[in-house]
């Protein structure tokens, strides 16, 4: 009885272990299996630094933080444009008068942008004569093809307190939605 009992439990363990999918250490498809929308795979900052080389070549959709003043770079976070992290910075496409190509008549002010381009890995870049950092930014984009400005909690935050009656609360505890009490205008 302990024979076919043991003999059951090894053969459903092995059954499971099989049945499982084996890793594919970071296949694009994997890495997008859930946000994959259009051809364009929906990533966090934090996924497309950490797997860098999986979006390598790929349309991603990702929200960054433009820091202003004429940069070429996104970074993953607000902090990380504070102390300029180029190892958590994406950088985009300059002219050679160091404007962008259209990118900051929509890149306006600094913010949060979701934005959809083609990603790849870094490439060195100049960053004095004849010194250049490998792989100085978490990865590049060729260009975007969608740029849209992201309100951030602080703003939203800002609104609703110069706004009578006004009060911020979490919509089914994910959202943050500002409301206003009844009877106010």
């Amino acid at each position: 009885m302990k024979i076919s009992f043991a003999v059951g439990a090894l053969t459903i363990v092995l059954a499971a272990c099989h049945a499982r999918p084996a890793p594919t250490n970071g296949a694009s498809a994997d890495a997008c299996n859930h946000g994959m929308v259009g051809g364009v795979c929906r990533v966090s900052a934090t996924k497309l630094l950490v797997l860098a080389e999986t979006f390598a070549g790929q349309d991603v959709e990702v929200v960054l933080y433009y820091p202003g003043y004429g940069a070429g770079v996104l970074f993953a976070s607000w902090e990380a444009a504070q102390s300029n992290d180029l190892a958590s910075g994406f950088a985009f496409p300059l002219s050679p008068d160091g404007s962008s190509f259209r990118q900051l008549d929509v890149f306006d002010r600094p913010g949060y942008y979701k934005v959809v381009g083609r990603f790849e890995r870094s490439m060195p870049i100049a960053v004095g004569d004849d010194i250049a950092a490998p792989e100085v930014v978490g990865g590049y984009f060729e260009g975007f093809s969608r740029i849209q400005r992201v309100v951030s909690f602080d703003e939203i935050v800002k609104e609703c307190g110069g706004m009578k009656g006004c009060r911020m609360s979490y919509s089914r505890g994910v959202l943050p939605m500002p409301k206003l009490d009844s009877g106010t205008e």
